[in-house]
Order: structure tokens, then C-alpha cells, then sequence
């Protein structure tokens, strides 16, 4: 079969591995469950701090469909919207990126960590 035809396509936004769907975010480096983990983080803080997704959408000048795009695990935020969110949310970006709250004691091995996902 023809590379690019109908029946295989170049890129596809999702691909089926293992009897799950796998989104591809096109993303070096990003992936499904630690988008989906990030965004449930995202949702939680905001939660946390009496916000709708539009009130932090209009703080971060963006549409409330973005916000509702990180949290249900369809992307991660843009690298220029990481620090502006972070500071809404009151977190670092270590622990936007590790989906949780990093005590200090581990703040170094997860940020290690962190990088080392965005290289693959």
C-alpha cells in the first residue's frame, strides 16, 4: 500500500497501541498519560483556587477551550503560557510538568526528570 494513501496516512492524529487510543499531540517528547496527568493537575489547582476555566482562560488570555483542552489530557500548555499558568495556579513548572505537587527534597531528581522527557 502507498505511503500517504487513505489507508496509511503519514501522520495521524491518534494511533491505537497496546487496545488504547494514543493521541499524537505532535510533540516531541509529549506524552498521552503525562498529558493527562498535567491536566488533571491543571484542573485540581484551579479547582483548588475557586476558578472556572474561563476566569483562568481570561487571566492567561486565552479561550476557555484551551484550559478545557489541557485538562482533559488533549495537549499541554504552550512553552510561553507555562510561567503565566504557573503563577495562577501558584505553582512551579516542575510541578506542572510532573503532574503533582515535588517536595524540595525531590525537586532536583524530578526536574531531571522532566527535562530528560522533553528531549525524547
Amino acid at each position: 500500500m502507498p505511503r500517504g494513501s487513505l489507508f496509511f496516512p503519514l501522520y495521524a492524529p491518534w494511533v491505537v497501541f497496546g487496545g488504547k487510543t494514543r493521541y499524537n499531540s505532535g510533540r516531541k517528547g509529549a506524552k498521552g498519560k503525562d498529558q493527562a496527568k498535567t491536566g488533571r493537575f491543571i484542573a485540581a489547582r484551579r479547582r483548588e483556587l475557586g476558578l472556572t476555566q474561563r476566569q483562568l482562560a481570561e487571566k492567561l488570555s486565552i479561550s476557555d477551550k484551551t484550559v478545557s483542552k489541557w485538562e482533559c489530557g488533549g495537549g499541554l500548555p504552550e512553552v510561553g503560557l507555562m510561567l503565566p499558568l504557573c503563577g495562577e495556579l501558584g505553582v512551579s513548572v516542575n510541578e506542572l510538568l510532573a503532574g503533582r505537587r515535588v517536595e524540595e527534597t525531590e525537586y532536583k531528581e524530578q526536574a531531571e526528570a522532566n527535562m530528560m522527557d522533553l528531549v525524547r
